[in-house]
């Protein structure tokens, strides 16, 4: 699995906005899933899960 931590600048305010990227091994990705969460959470508690879909050849990101 690769891992690509990432930074976007917010339009609106200029805030950083941290991502986080897993990537499956395979070249062959089965789908894509984009998760977006609220100001309250952190994009750790969705690691797992990322792993998850990552070991099933699903690419994913986190902002």
């Amino acid at each position: 699995m690769k891992q690509i931590n990432k930074k976007i600048e917010s339009k609106c305010d200029g805030l950083a906005l941290a991502m986080k990227i897993m990537l499956p091994e395979s070249k062959e990705i089965k789908g894509i899933v984009q998760i977006s969460h609220g100001m309250a959470e952190h994009k750790e508690r969705y690691y797992p899960f990322m792993e998850f879909l990552t070991e099933k050849r699903i690419y994913n990101s986190d902002t």
